[in-house]
């Protein structure tokens, strides 16, 4: 990315300003060492957002991303556990759905290495896959905090459902469509990490898993 579209982004701030010790980058990806075993290696961040058992008041998300072939089954690209699940996406055999217990699941197929904009639109019911709705019933969700990657829920497991790809950016909105959470990939000059600056509270977010994040431009 070239150091002029760096600085017209930052001054944009992506719903916020960035500041400059955080230079934006296309992406973050999630890359794993061998083998994939023990609970050694995983990735999550806690977004401080919480899930609802009336379905049209939960929040919609939307994220860009890049799944890899590596994916082991169940990966997590954001979701929320309790009694009742709450999988904001989930990805599973070359395909991302979004279900609820208690509501309608809805599954769109995806490809490997192939970049995708998916939407959970809670408040209209729709699975938005770059641009084109598909409709399922929001059913009631457990409340439960939304997690991005990985679920800290499954220690145990945790490698297992962690997501395997990248990240291009991840937005939440609340049920009155207000932006409540931007993730904007970003590499941190000072502390030479890469992560996610969240431009509405104005904090960078490193993986709270095990391993760092890794990142890049395309």
């Amino acid at each position: 990315m070239s150091s002029f579209r760096q600085l017209m982004m930052r001054k944009k701030g992506r719903g916020g300003d960035i500041p400059a010790r955080y230079e934006v980058v296309d992406y973050i990806s999630m890359v794993y060492g061998e083998p994939y075993n023990g609970s050694l290696q995983y990735f999550y961040i806690s977004t401080g957002l919480y899930g609802n058992t009336v379905p049209t008041d939960n929040y919609s998300c939307e994220v860009t991303f890049v799944s890899t072939a590596e994916h082991r089954e169940n990966a997590f690209l954001l979701n929320a556990w309790n009694i009742n699940s709450y999988f904001l996406l989930h990805y599973n055999s070359n395909a991302v759905w979004h279900g609820v217990s208690g509501g309608g699941t809805k599954t769109v197929a995806i490809d490997n290495d192939t970049k995708y904009t998916i939407k959970v639109d809670m408040q209209n019911g729709n699975l938005i896959k770059d641009g084109v709705a598909s409709s399922f019933i929001p059913g009631s969700c457990g409340t439960a905090q939304i997690y991005l990657f990985g679920c800290p829920s499954f220690v145990s497991t945790a490698w297992y459902h962690s997501f395997r790809g990248k990240i291009y950016g991840i937005k939440f909105y609340a049920p009155n469509g207000n932006e409540v959470r931007n993730y904007v990939p970003v590499y941190d000059t000072v502390s030479a990490k890469y992560g996610f600056y969240e431009t509405i509270e104005g904090t960078f977010k490193g993986n709270e898993g095990t391993i760092a994040f890794s990142g890049g431009n395309d």
